[in-house]
């Protein structure tokens, strides 16, 4: 019968040794991606991420090496130098220490990223995380030195011979930084990632990046409870028996054991990479685009201002020399109105049999030019069908399109030959046709039996269309009525996301007809995102009243909060968030708060910002989290330079969080001194831009402080004198 000692031995070498190369492949590559991709390194969470990969590729290469060399090969490599004696005790502990906190750490910035408060929201900072991770190398750097002094070798044994340290690191460390609190921590605030993950996925507000990046902390979570635990078990059994007498056995099976654990710890310690490949569809395409471009280039962006420029590109670069090509970019500012260069590039297409990804948008191209390429994501200006005759016309097997402009009765023909596809974007959308398309409009028209309205408009047909697998839907700048989104969206059976802006659109803010068509029509729709807006006659009160069907429980089920902006007799009505990124605040401006919101951040995606003096007020309504970019103005009534309007910087800090503006522009009818200008700087930790579109007073130049403020943080000053 084989001995326990054989046991163990042969266990190193075929499971340990394999296990350890899996752990050590999957923390390189962590820390291979997560530091390659930009996504990843500003964020903290995976930043925080990133320390603990590196460190624990260290802690394999020490700790690993090591144990197979004595167990597997009965050559204690500790035992040859006593300096690797106490380096490899202090670089394991250090590493170990150094992972465990930074993953417990990594788990309470999700439950601050998924908060639904804004405070605590802000308390996750990639700067924090940075002076964070600092402080924990330094922390046990210092905490382990004792390692260094205490470990050392006697009688032929390698380990620490201090009871001090000894007791310090088995009930310290060990047991308290290891064990405990890093358990602790990850259960409770990853039970509270969990639960903030689950209502902000029903409230839309958590975006598939951030929730991506919570599925992947709450996985870690899993390893660290899998590897932390067994141990710790094993670990209390040991301390409660070490005054136990044990034959030798009894020894060896206690010490199969633990290699035994040590072995899943190996394993699970580095499988964080396998666990974000499995739940981030956003990291296996960071894996994916690593290993195509490692020696090739997977990318090319192609500059195109003209046809003559991509001829020549192409007669020094044939696109069949990328054969891992998997996205190719036609940048250009000139629309290309008569196809000329997609004549020159459609029939390269088809010898790229990797092509995933064809980005356009200036231009238009038939279905015909990519109907036998392997592309699924499209973006283009236009989108034409290559014939109008149903047997002519060609079928195309794309599941992603965006298109920057589109009429109705081109929107009928992609659905009638895209069968796969699964999300639409449409820039500019209209059921009407624009001038230059009129011929176009009328032969699609005859072939289609469309009919004409009297306001010009066409009756169309789409009850023969019946899209299953469409999902995603999105329109800007709609120019449509009701009747016609009605009658389109009733082809979209399992439709799950739908976004529409259509600024002047009366007849869509009505709230009961969306909730028939919702009920009947869109039965799996999940995520509705909408701006409306329309100009009324109607006083603030009454618009209220008119829209107050969009406060009923039909809504709140749905997790659809609804507010709306009454400006003068221009009203928006919109989904929270709000969708723009750019928005424009003044005196007039008047705001319903829903009480259903319970204080969710409705403007966190709006980055531009113009603000009118007038608005800035101590108990404003609005809030502005993400701003970029601030534009202080004013209006006519406030451009007296003898007596300027001044507002107070607690106001603004109130309305505005200015640590993240980058740029302040001051225009020309907004009246500031030069002394509310240098403490609005001062608030503004990040600001680079400034641009001052006003008559610049003499007190500006004898403001010194404002100078030197200036030359410290300003890289782009921009002045223009309204006078000149």
């Amino acid at each position: 019968m084989a001995s326990w000692s054989y046991i163990t031995q042969m266990y190193t070498l075929y499971v340990l040794i394999p296990f350890c190369c899996i752990g050590f492949f999957g923390s390189l590559m962590n820390a291979i991606i997560l530091s390659t991709a930009r996504i990843y390194r500003t964020q903290p969470c995976t930043f925080f991420l990133l320390i603990a990969a590196i460190v624990q590729s260290v802690q394999y290469l020490t700790a690993g090496i090591s144990r197979i060399s004595a167990i597997g090969f009965h050559t204690d490599l500790t035992l040859l130098s006593p300096v690797w004696c106490k380096i490899r005790t202090y670089l394991i502990d250090t590493c170990f220490g150094v992972a465990m906190t930074c993953e417990w750490l990594a788990t309470i910035d999700r439950f601050l990223m998924t908060s639904r408060s804004a405070n605590l929201r802000q308390l996750s900072k990639i700067k924090w995380a940075y002076c964070i991770s600092a402080g924990v190398v330094i922390f046990w750097i210092l905490t382990c030195i004792p390692d260094l002094i205490f470990t050392y070798i006697s009688s032929n044994v390698c380990d620490n011979y201090n009871d001090i340290w000894g007791i310090y690191y088995t009930y310290i460390n060990n047991w308290f930084f290891y064990t405990i609190l890093p358990v602790f921590t990850i259960i409770v605030f990853g039970t509270l990632a969990y639960r903030n993950m689950r209502t902000l996925t029903n409230t839309r507000q958590l975006q598939g990046a951030d929730r991506q990046l919570t599925h992947m902390i709450l996985g870690q979570i899993i390893l660290i409870i899998i590897s932390a635990l067994p141990g710790a078990i094993f670990d209390a059994y040991s301390s409660a028996s070490v005054t136990v007498y044990k034959t030798t056995e009894q020894a060896d099976v206690e010490y199969f054991i633990f290699n035994v654990l040590n072995s899943l710890t190996a394993l699970t310690y580095g499988s964080g990479f396998y666990v974000f490949l499995i739940v981030s569809k956003t990291f296996r395409q960071q894996v994916k685009h690593f290993f195509c471009s490692f020696g090739n280039n997977p990318n090319a962006v192609m500059p195109a201002s003209n046809g003559e420029q991509i001829e020549s590109f192409l007669s020094l670069f044939p696109l069949n020399e990328f054969i891992c090509l998997r996205s190719l970019s036609f940048i250009s500012n000139v629309f290309d109105y008569t196809g000329q260069k997609q004549e020159q590039v459609s029939p390269m297409l088809t010898l790229l049999p990797d092509l995933y990804r064809f980005y356009a948008p200036k231009w238009k191209i038939e279905a015909k030019a990519i109907s036998k390429s392997a592309i699924q994501v499209l973006t283009l200006w236009k989108y034409c069908p290559t014939s109008f005759h149903p047997i002519l016309a060609v079928t195309s097997s794309f599941t992603s399109l965006r298109i920057l402009f589109c009429s109705a009765c081109e929107l009928q023909s992609i659905l009638n030959y895209t069968p796969m596809l699964k999300y639409i974007k449409i820039d500019r959308f209209t059921e009407y046709d624009k001038p230059y398309d009129i011929h176009y409009g009328m032969q699609y028209n005859m072939k289609y039996n469309m009919q004409c309205s009297a306001d010009g408009s066409y009756t169309y047909d789409f009850s023969k269309i019946c899209a299953v697998r469409l999902k995603q839907l999105d329109l800007d700048h709609s120019v449509t009525s009701f009747e016609f989104i009605e009658q389109l969206l009733k082809c979209f059976p399992n439709l799950k996301i739908f976004s529409i802006v259509a600024i002047s659109a009366r007849n869509m803010i009505d709230a009961d007809r969306w909730q028939r068509l919702i009920t009947f029509s869109l039965p799996l729709l999940r995520v509705f995102n909408f701006n409306f807006g329309c100009y009324d006659s109607e006083s603030y009160d009454n618009m209220l009243i008119k829209l107050s069907p969009f406060q009923t429980d039909f809504w709140y089920q749905h997790n659809w909060y609804i507010n709306y902006v009454v400006d003068n007799e221009f009203t928006s009505v919109y989904t929270i968030p709000y969708s723009f990124t750019h928005y424009t605040l003044t005196p007039t401006m008047k705001k319903y708060n829903s009480p259903s919101t319970n204080g969710v951040n409705e403007f966190d995606n709006i980055k531009y910002l113009s603000l009118f003096t007038g608005a800035i007020i101590d108990d404003s309504s609005w809030y502005f989290r993400n701003i970029q970019s601030l534009s202080l103005a004013s209006t006519e009534n406030h451009r007296n330079e003898d007596d300027e309007y001044e507002f107070k910087i607690e106001h603004l800090k109130k309305m505005v969080n200015l640590s993240n503006i980058t740029r302040l522009e001051i225009t020309e009818r907004c009246g500031i001194k030069p002394e509310l200008l240098l403490e609005i700087l001062k608030q503004m930790p990040n600001i680079s831009s400034l641009i001052l579109k006003k008559k610049i007073a003499s007190s500006f130049y004898t403001n010194h402080e404002l100078c030197e403020l200036l030359n410290k943080k300003i890289k782009m000053f921009d002045y223009t004198n309204p006078a000149s």
